[in-house]
């Protein structure tokens, strides 16, 4: 019942499969914004059109700051609420009820900000609408409250079950031909109703209601991009304390927005790691190349500088932290303008590791930063992040893309003491910036002291770091309600401040938000547990479950058949256009299968296909690395700038072969690194076929033969036919000998490939 993506594969999975109903009707958010909290209502309306009764399994994003509060179902008639148990004991419960012809949901967390819903025994013709609730902080930053509402999982690179630890029904799939429709209402009350408003994302309409202010979509939209609302109001927000009975506790939250003033200037030693991977092409890397053109502007000449570009693997384009002169700043703005996202997959723990050994550092008393510009897309997180904590980095994270990787970049910056920044593409990238550079000369770990006037059971960890202008939120547990008015006292520096607070109010979101914020902080998995139960919260340690009992001749048979819901391809990734990609974009399912995925410009397609954009496709280590591969013409050697030149660009002999088989380049050696083996292969291909299409489906045939293990002959026998009968997925491809013929040529060519651990 599980459809699970290859565990071998290291690439983005994307389909073009469209063999499914579209199970998913749509997505409508309701949102609520007062003050510094926001909560939202997301209804998932679900219809089984299909013969067949079916298990439905959707993973879905969240904002990582969001708690999951709430969940109920209807179907028909009749409305359901979800209680929290165990994690094995709701696993247990939703394979009983499926046996026992009932329908379950259950709603489970993956890695933080990532979810997923299953549906068991929805029958034919019925509609189920499941609602979730959330709660989250907001922060005001330099003037400007900035809501983010995800919507779309964007393909990543890595495995997603070994390195994401997710479960194989949780496993997202990107299909080209999915189509999600999404509505948004958004409601602003108080003093946020008056405030100027702008959306970077979407069409928006405004209207008054009963003293809100409500936002709408102005035109039709789909689950392929992150809603972003921007809200400037007329003055910034008071301090304010909010809290909450549960139980013997009273709930509270503190929140504030301290401005201070720093004279000292504080050089920099900035280490600078770009993403270079095929999903950062198209208007990702040129946000990138934007971002670190305005960097060249706010540096001084005490300040020092280094630059790496990753993808496979890294190149140090700056190798040591160089001093920042105007000879070294003109000449690295040179460099920057060279920059391309052609170096294949995402081998972010890599790339860090290199950053952080650069050397330079001199000034013992200068901490070293690290500014990572990324979409984030992978799945090793933890990895990523367990290495960053003992790198003695401060990490500054810069997203961009129409869904960045969240869940990555707000851990790396947290977890190290630096901050993080998600911009979609059109966005002020200067503005950006001069938040980063901000952050990182003027930021301080604040000491703060609140008198609740109840000694708290617990009080939530403070910030590792603040810039003036950032709002700090302090949760605690009181033993009693405040019996006056808290008094917040905090200092920076020398100096210290008191911040007023005019009232308390009762807000019943502070219940979930502090104990999300406690169990965040609990590293004993029992206790996690325990508390998750008491509160009732989704966490990883505790699941979401309700059973809809149907009456005897109404039950199911128990053996439903399973639908997945794919994920839309986020618009700009990979380097497809952010205009052009739509939920309304046709793709006739008679063209070859494997050109599905590819329907972008010539000029783009290279880079897409390195990012894993091909359906199905891994690419081997020999492939990722050849020692004799000349320097491109582009590259220079400097004292100030030595780019590497050991090993190919990664994916490049792959990657420039298909795309000049796309626009129809004529072939030279040359372009694939005078790999002759492969160019003899394609020129085999091509004798093969009476098309374009036939020979570019030949012969990525044959490498599927010789890079899968499911696929590939092994021990001499021959491939089996069940496997061979897949190159009529490809259309136009009618003969098979081609096919074994080619993957016999392949392995003869290159005996050392490894079929298992890439």
């Amino acid at each position: 019942m599980i459809e699970a993506a290859n565990p071998e594969l290291a690439g983005p999975t994307v389909t073009t499969s469209g063999d499914h109903l579209p199970v998913l009707e749509g997505v409508h958010i309701a949102t609520t914004v007062n003050g510094f909290v926001m909560t939202s209502a997301i209804s998932q309306t679900y219809r089984n059109d299909s013969d067949d009764e079916i298990e439905v399994t959707y993973t879905f994003p969240l904002s990582t700051d969001a708690v999951l509060t709430d969940l109920k179902i209807t179907i028909n008639g009749k409305t359901l609420n979800a209680q929290v148990l165990p994690k094995k004991t709701a696993e247990r419960d939703y394979e009983a009820a499926i046996e026992s012809g009932d329908t379950p949901v259950m709603v489970q967390a993956g890695r933080p900000g990532l979810y997923n819903a299953s549906i068991g025994n929805l029958l034919p013709g019925e509609r189920l609408v499941i609602d979730i609730h959330t709660a989250q902080p907001l922060q005001e930053i330099d003037g400007t409250y900035r809501l983010r509402i995800p919507t779309v999982i964007a393909p990543n690179y890595g495995n997603a079950q070994r390195d994401g630890g997710l479960e194989p029904h949780q496993v997202p799939v990107t299909d080209l031909t999915a189509a999600h429709p999404f509505t948004l209402e958004v409601r602003l009350i108080g003093a946020l109703s008056q405030g100027q408003l702008d959306s970077p994302t979407h069409s928006i309409t405004e209207s008054d209601a009963d003293d809100q202010r409500v936002i709408r979509l102005t035109d039709p939209a789909y689950l392929d991009r992150d809603f972003i609302l921007r809200i400037r109001p007329q003055q910034s927000a008071r301090a304010s304390a909010l809290v909450a009975p549960h139980d013997k506790y009273t709930m509270g939250m503190v929140s504030f927005t301290p401005q201070f003033a720093d004279s000292a200037h504080r050089s920099l030693a900035l280490k600078v790691l770009v993403d270079c991977s095929g999903s950062m092409s198209g208007e990702r890397i040129e946000q990138a190349k934007a971002a670190l053109t305005e960097l060249l502007m706010h540096l001084d000449a005490d300040d020092r500088l280094s630059l790496t570009v990753f993808g496979s693997d890294a190149r140090h384009l700056i190798p040591t932290l160089t001093p920042c002169t105007d000879t070294m700043i003109r000449r690295t703005r040179q460099v920057i303008n060279q920059i391309n996202a052609d170096l294949g997959g995402t081998e972010m723990h890599e790339a860090l590791e290199t950053t952080y050994a650069i050397e330079g550092n001199t000034q013992a008393c200068t901490p070293c930063d690290v500014l990572l510009i990324t979409d984030g897309d992978i799945w090793n997180i933890d990895a990523v992040v367990a290495s960053a904590i003992t790198s003695n980095h401060r990490l500054f994270a810069l997203g961009v893309g129409s869904a960045p990787g969240e869940s990555l970049l707000t851990n790396l910056a947290s977890q190290t003491g630096g901050l993080c920044d998600l911009l979609t593409q059109h966005e002020d990238m200067t503005a950006a910036v001069i938040r980063l550079f901000k952050r990182m000369r003027r930021g301080q770990a604040l000491s703060v002291d609140i008198d609740w006037h109840s000694k708290p059971a617990w009080q939530s960890q403070l910030p590792r770091l603040t810039a003036p202008g950032e709002t700090i939120h302090v949760f605690a547990a009181l033993k009693q309600a405040p019996a006056a008015l808290p008094i917040v006292q905090w200092q920076a520096g020398t100096t210290q401040y008191t911040e007023a607070i005019d009232s308390v109010t009762t807000c019943d979101a502070v219940v979930p938000l502090s104990a999300a914020s406690r169990i965040k902080e609990t590293t004993n998995a029992k206790k996690r547990e325990a508390l998750a139960l008491e509160f009732q919260l989704i966490s990883d340690t505790t699941n979401l479950l309700l059973v809809y009992e149907r009456a005897e001749d109404k039950k199911a048979n128990g053996e439903p058949v399973l639908k997945k819901i794919r994920q839309m391809l986020p618009k700009g990734w990979g380097g497809t256009s952010y205009q052009e990609i739509s939920a309304s974009m046709s793709i006739s399912q008679n063209y070859p299968r494997v050109h599905h995925s590819m329907r972008v410009s010539s000029s783009e397609r290279i880079n897409y296909l390195s990012s894993g954009g091909m359906e199905d496709f891994e690419v081997p280590a020999f492939l990722r690395k050849s020692d004799d591969i000349a320097p491109s013409p582009n590259e220079t050697e400097d004292d100030l700038f030595t780019p590497t030149i050991k090993g190919e660009v990664p994916y490049k002999l792959l990657t420039t072969l298909i795309g000049a088989i796309l626009s129809g380049q004529t072939l030279d050696p040359n372009l694939i690194g005078n790999n002759k083996p492969l160019m003899a292969v394609w020129l085999a291909c091509q004798d093969d076929a009476e098309t374009p299409d036939q020979a570019f489906a030949v012969f990525i045939l044959a490498f599927e033969m010789l890079l899968h293990p499911n696929l590939a002959a092994t021990s001499g026998k021959s491939i089996p036919t069940s496997q061979l009968n897949k190159v009529r997925k490809y259309g136009d491809v009618k003969s098979e000998a081609a096919v074994v013929a080619r993957y016999q040529d392949l392995k003869a060519a290159f005996p050392a490939v490894t079929l298992h651990g890439w």
